[in-house]
């Protein structure tokens, strides 16, 4: 609740004096969203201002970005097994994205191609060769719809709801599955299918209180973290046969 309070005075208070020199100004209520024990997920609330109502804005969020491995699975003798295997370097492993509901129109296709679309991820305009380019597309496709049955990729995109002609907020839903690192935000400025302006902004995913300093310890000390789950099994398997046997 405090954090709202303090995002409101942002918008009410703050946001107007750098909106007098920027056409676009975002801000959040919240700067980290904390993975404790029981975590089922969170908001991330984002609050902004446009200068004037003439522009529409849109708003995308990029988890952080990674290699990622997408696997074609083949059934040989019975047996489901990896036949092959495609790597696309520097996608985010978690994405969505937001725009105003009344002004859906506004959102141009080649707005939406060009800056919204989870594809653009994916460096498929330079293939030439229509056989490869094919062949990559389906990896991608695959990609993305398996992100969205985990709830990674969005299916359905968040909305941006204006408290008046010009501040706008919107929150988005992370879901208890959330990879952990750096978030980056970044809203537009948009009109007659051009960008005017983008601001950014970023909040922190991480692990606190006992739970992080148990996945720090067995980052650090992996050996001794393992032996340690092999002893605490072993312990456990002697126990519970001790008591079953009395």
């Amino acid at each position: 609740m405090i954090r709202i309070l303090s995002a409101l005075m942002i918008v009410f208070f703050v946001l107007p004096i750098q909106a007098k020199a920027e056409l676009l100004s975002i801000d959040l209520a919240e700067d980290h969203l904390d993975i404790t024990t029981g975590f089922n997920g969170g908001l991330i609330h984002l609050f902004g201002h446009r200068k004037n109502d003439l522009h529409d804005v849109f708003v995308v969020l990029e988890g952080p970005k990674h290699e990622v491995k997408v696997r074609q699975k083949t059934q040989m003798l019975g047996a489901w097994m990896n036949t092959s295997t495609k790597v696309f370097e520097d996608i985010p492993v978690y994405y969505d994205y937001a725009f105003d509901e009344a002004n859906t129109a506004a959102v141009s296709e080649n707005i939406f191609n060009k800056f919204i679309s989870a594809e653009n991820f994916f460096d498929i305009a330079g293939v030439k060769n229509e056989k490869k380019r094919a062949i990559i597309e389906k990896y991608k496709d695959a990609f993305i719809d398996e992100r969205k049955r985990e709830g990674l990729y969005p299916v359905v995109h968040s909305t941006i709801k204006f408290i008046d002609e010009n501040f706008f907020k919107l929150s988005f839903e992370l879901p208890a599955n959330v990879p952990k690192g750096q978030y980056m935000v970044r809203a537009f400025l948009h009109d007659d299918g051009k960008i005017i302006t983008e601001q950014r902004t970023s909040f922190w995913v991480g692990q606190v209180g006992f739970n992080a300093k148990v996945n720090k310890f067995s980052e650090k000390e992996s050996l001794v973290y393992a032996l340690l789950c092999v002893f605490l099994a072993l312990f456990s398997g002697w126990l519970s046969n001790k008591i079953a046997r009395k």
